[in-house]
């Protein structure tokens, strides 16, 4: 049967889901993203409220363009946090590919970081097998998720110098792996043409 972490290196068992008790919500293969503005409570203290709002709206903006040209679906934002699904509600076979290019184009929009004049952006991507929909009274119109997936994206998206390198690359192993020899050439071809 599956088993669920708890946090603290003990495993589990899950309990068998009876989605039909919840007709909204699936279990399906996602790509989960996470964009985060680099330093954006530094700058919302530097700035006039209102040009704070400006910048961020045009922030969500290019985010969510970019997620929506490679056929992604930002789900919502959260302050400066942007959460967006490839995979839902419309499935693609090459949804890693598409959202790996989005946080290519997104991270390109964005150069600087928390030394630069320029805003920057952190992304997190991971693909994995997770439930997603209305669950329970959620009180919003987003749709829920819970799996792996968007906690490791979270996780990633956060990721700071001294963390554990060896682990976002592992991860980032474990999405190219889901790609075709050939995805993953249009891709390099993609971010070499970019540079």
């Amino acid at each position: 049967g599956r088993s669920a972490a708890t946090g603290r290196g003990v495993t589990t068992p899950m309990a068998q889901t009876d989605l039909s008790a919840d007709p909204g919500a699936e279990r399906r293969e996602m790509t989960v993203m996470f964009c985060d503005m680099v330093g954006s409570s530094e700058l919302a203290a530097s700035l006039d409220p209102e040009d704070f709002s400006t910048l961020l709206v045009d922030y969500r903006s290019i985010v969510a363009g970019h997620v929506e040209r490679w056929g992604g679906f930002v789900s919502r934002y959260v302050g400066d946090g942007v959460l967006a699904y490839w995979g839902y509600p419309r499935a693609h076979d090459d949804d890693a590919r598409r959202a790996l290019a989005a946080a290519l184009d997104i991270s390109a929009a964005f150069p600087g970081g928390a030394d630069s004049a320029v805003v920057g952006v952190r992304v997190g991507l991971d693909t994995g097998i997770v439930v997603i929909g209305q669950l329970g009274a959620s009180g919003t119109q987003a749709a829920d998720i819970v799996g792996d997936a968007p906690n490791i994206a979270a996780q990633l998206q956060a990721y700071k110098a001294g963390a554990r390198r060896n682990d976002l690359y592992a991860r980032m192993r474990d999405i190219a792996a889901k790609l075709t020899d050939q995805e993953i050439e249009q891709l390099a071809q993609y971010y070499l043409e970019r540079r």
